[in-house]
């Protein structure tokens, strides 16, 4: 068993800025309560997270990590470090945000600090929506402060080296600078000022710390860059967050095929770096509403060595001909995952298999799994997603009857499109989704709400379907409003975009809680509907008919009063669709 009780070991220097112990707990890998044990494990996990070799021992090369100049902002929080790529309750809800400087630096001066801090907002603007103004005085939403020792903070620096900076997440908006360190400009010299910047206001914009060694929020420093462009990994997080920066979507043409839709539906994107499964996650505004390519299959197998850098994903309807339980195969290079549904609602998919090694076209290292118990007749949805950097690429799946007969899925047991059935699809926060029907048809919204509820299989299919594990208490919170808005942007359309956001459809929720948009519709005959189809602008431009059909001074619907009332004291009747659509203006509570 190890100790922790030196102080002082023989690394770069004699002795410690931080002993092993302290960093430990400061950090977040440890609480400070924790035994002899807890420290084994939270060694690992610190390994593990700064790249170095996971001995769980206390070497040279861990304790030198240890003293690396990094951020102050922990690594881990009591509940353990949040998913990336999951919109968290920690971000602001105005795009714009306002900025101001307590001082400045004194080596770099009042103009170039000003400067360099405006280019590395500019990082994150460039790849949202985020508008960042700077302001005098102090009520900005982020307060600028370079400072030595204490800094009138509860978190004092360590003079130089060790802690550069440390900021604040929503909703306390403060970034401080150690005055200590000697701040520099396109130069290896010293401390880059550009990149220390970027990185803690990727904290007071919401962001926590990646283990994505290239990633700017990486927490320890790495030196200057020239020619910095902020890394896919970071570009995925903010906009889980906050959105996209052109949310303008020209979805592909559906393929033309006629009742009753047979086949499979396979969507391509290409540039898609990287060649494991995790890679895919970051491509917020892309994947999985906007491919590059959209084709039908006639077996499940896509098209071979179709080039470098591309994400894959094949879906559809499998009719069980046979009652029991189904095996899957699914070989693919490089890695793939395999998704079955309990039912047709893609909402029910669970990952059953996964390749990470490309399994040879042979079917001799396919993995293989059970599905679900299926009964003859019914229809279950499938998915399969693939990423492929380079060299060959293939996906295959086949599958297993419960009397054992072995084959390939094919289009005479699979159809890439449900007519007149309610397909149920969950968008997870701070995702976007496109609902899509075939040629002749048109989308009718069965039901919709943006919230979240408590029960426990809706919670295991968010916590599944979004990567999110929170425990969630209390009651039911999701806003039957939402179902107006949705109608508005799909009602009567062949597609359209969805973005699961609180600034899109507010709930009762508030965001410190984890909500989704839970959306049925189905596919019907074009003028066969049974709702008119509504035509009106996105969320981001709501129609105002509620409004204009009232005469001055009534409010007919009284149904959502206390929640605009509660609303307006939150700051949200600078939303138009809060001020138009949720709370109109002859209310009088947005006025």
């Amino acid at each position: 068993m190890k100790t922790l009780l030196i102080l002082c070991l023989v690394v770069a220097t004699s002795c410690l800025k931080i002993g092993p112990e302290e960093y430990l707990v400061k950090y977040g890998y440890i609480s400070s309560q924790h035994t002899f044990s807890d420290v084994d494990l939270a060694v690992r996990r610190f390994q593990k997270f700064a790249h170095i070799p996971e001995t769980g021992m206390l070497d040279d090369v861990t304790v030198a990590t240890m003293q690396m100049p990094r951020c102050g902002v922990p690594d881990f929080t009591a509940d353990h470090r949040a998913k990336r790529f999951v919109a968290s309750s920690s971000y602001w809800l105005n795009r714009t945000v306002t900025f101001a400087f307590e001082n400045f630096n004194a080596d770099l001066g009042e103009a170039n600090t000003r400067r360099i801090i405006k280019a590395a907002f500019k990082a994150w603007s460039d790849v949202t929506n985020l508008v960042f103004i700077e302001t005098p005085g102090t009520k900005a939403t982020i307060m600028i402060r370079f400072g030595s020792g204490g800094h009138r903070c509860n978190y004092p620096f360590d003079g130089k080296g060790g802690v550069l900076a440390h900021a604040f997440y929503p909703d306390h908006g403060q970034v401080h600078f150690d005055e200590d360190e000697f701040y520099t400009e396109n130069t290896s010299t010293g401390t880059n000022l550009f990149w220390v910047a970027a990185h803690e206001f990727g904290h007071a914009l919401g962001l926590p710390h990646s283990d994505v060694y290239e990633a700017l929020m990486y927490p320890f420093y790495k030196g200057y860059k020239a020619n910095f462009k902020l890394p896919l990994d970071d570009t995925g997080a903010i906009q889980a967050l906050y959105g996209c920066k052109n949310t303008a979507y020209t979805p592909l043409p559906i393929p033309q095929d006629a009742y009753p839709f047979s086949g499979m539906l396979l969507h391509r994107w290409q540039n898609a770096e990287g060649d494991a499964m995790h890679h895919i996650q970051p491509h917020v505004c892309r994947y999985p509403h906007n491919p590059d390519q959209i084709s039908i299959l006639t077996k499940f197998e896509a098209p071979k060595n179709y080039g470098e850098k591309i994400a894959t994903r094949i879906e559809g309807y499998f009719e069980a001909t046979q009652t029991g339980y189904y095996h899957f195969e699914l070989c693919a290079d490089h890695s793939a995952k395999l998704f079955v549904s309990s039912s047709s609602n893609p909402a029910d998919k669970e990952e059953i298999v996964k390749v990470e090694q490309p399994t040879g076209q042979d079917y001799s290292k396919c993995k293989s799994a059970y599905g679900s118990y299926f009964r003859a007749g019914n229809k279950y949805y499938i998915e399969a997603v693939h990423k492929e950097s380079s060299g060959d690429d293939y996906i295959t799946v086949r599958a297993s009857e419960p009397n054992g007969q072995k084959r390939l899925i094919t289009d005479s047991e699979m159809q890439w499109a449900l007519a007149d059935t309610d397909i149920r699809v969950i968008v997870c926060k701070g995702r976007y989704e496109a609902l899509a029907c075939p040629n002749g048809y048109a989308i009718e919204i069965v039901k919709a709400a943006y919230g979240y509820s408590t029960s426990s299989s809706f919670s295991d299919k968010v916590k599944r379907l979004c990567n999110n594990q929170r425990s969630y208490s209390g009651s039911d919170c999701s806003a039957p409003s939402s179902n107006r808005i949705v109608t508005s942007l799909c009602q009567g359309k062949q597609q359209c975009l969805l973005y699961a956001h609180d600034t899109e459809f507010l709930d009762k929720c508030s965001r410190w809680s984890y909500s989704v948009l839970d959306v049925t519709y189905k596919c019907v005959q074009q003028g066969k509907q049974t709702l008119p189809p509504v035509t009106q602008a996105p969320t981001t431009t709501a129609p105002t008919s509620t409004a204009s059909t009232k005469s001055p001074g009534s409010c007919s619907d009284k149904s959502n009063e206390s929640d605009c009332k509660t609303w307006k004291s939150w700051g949200h009747c600078s939303y138009r669709h809060v001020r138009e659509y949720y709370c109109p203006k002859t209310c009088g509570h947005c006025i």
